[in-house]
């Protein structure tokens, strides 16, 4: 935090750390209390988790790592930002929000892991309770918020690089996880049909006939391309292309192959627009 500043009298580096410190000391005391099983669940990957997952969610810990150096530095040394206090006021409202969420959902839900896979040892179940009962993946919402809230509470807007880079292989996470678990999971397909939406109400909902939409996915990888973030895409078109036929076997149903491969298509075509602006 400090080291990129280069002084230890910089306030709201203090006082950020001391709102993580409450903030996630009050998340652990909920969690020990209501759920303490969870940190034993979450503390390491699991037998059975998918080989894609070990691969994106390395890449989302490093944005992470890498957004409040770039923020402390930004803010605190290089001035390159220009923040309102109402922009670090929002940003501490969606780290709050994010710990909270995510808190809930960890506390309602024992098959809570770090990684994707489907927990049959435990007789893994469809949580529906609690925020599960409002979109699919709550825990994922939370850290969405989490991820803009540092680099907003912190001043930063440079610092919205790496949230955005989180964030997008984070959505991309929560679309193979859920296709999995249409496929592995009884009673997931039923859960979906009722709740619809996957992060946020009435943004993102599932679609039985097409889960992703081939002109959808050439539009988003596009604007990708197109927006700056082109390194990104190529880097992750990779991921994708080397673990495409790990993810497709592990949807063995039509239409979760079909989704699959639209995703893989359309960031592959965003890789292509870098030099074609698709044309």
């Amino acid at each position: 935090m400090f080291l990129p500043v280069g002084r230890l009298d910089w306030k709201p580096g203090w006082i950020f750390i001391a709102f993580l410190v409450a903030a996630f000391g009050t998340s652990f005391l909920v969690l020990a209390r209501i759920n303490p099983s969870i940190y034993r669940a979450r503390s390491r990957f699991q037998p059975g988790t998918k080989r894609w997952d070990l691969i994106l969610v390395p890449l989302i810990f490093a944005a992470m790592i890498t957004e409040v150096p770039l923020a402390a530095f930004d803010a605190g040394r290089m001035a390159w930002s220009s923040m309102s206090m109402a922009f670090v006021i929002l940003g501490y409202a969606l780290l709050s929000t994010g710990i909270a969420l995510s808190t809930w959902a960890q506390a309602v839900n024992p098959f809570f892991e770090p990684g994707v896979r489907v927990q049959r040892e435990r007789g893994q179940q469809v949580i529906s309770k609690g925020p599960y009962a409002i979109v699919r993946h709550p825990g994922y919402v939370g850290a969405l918020m989490i991820f803009a809230g540092m680099a907003l509470s912190l001043a930063s807007w440079w610092a919205l690089i790496p949230a955005v880079w989180a964030s997008l292989i984070l959505i991309v996470r929560t679309k193979w996880e859920d296709d999995l678990l249409r496929t592995e999971l009884e009673g997931y397909s039923e859960y979906a049909k009722r709740i619809r939406y996957r992060l946020f109400p009435h943004l993102w909902r599932s679609s039985h006939s097409s889960l992703a939409p081939a002109m959808s996915q050439r539009v988003t990888s596009c604007s990708l391309a197109s927006a700056g973030f082109g390194p990104i895409v190529d880097a992750f078109s990779k991921i994708v292309v080397a673990n495409k036929v790990d993810v497709l076997r592990s949807a063995a149903a039509p239409d979760q192959q079909r989704s699959l491969r639209a995703t893989s298509a359309g960031w592959l075509r965003a890789a292509n627009c870098r030099r074609r602006r698709c044309a």
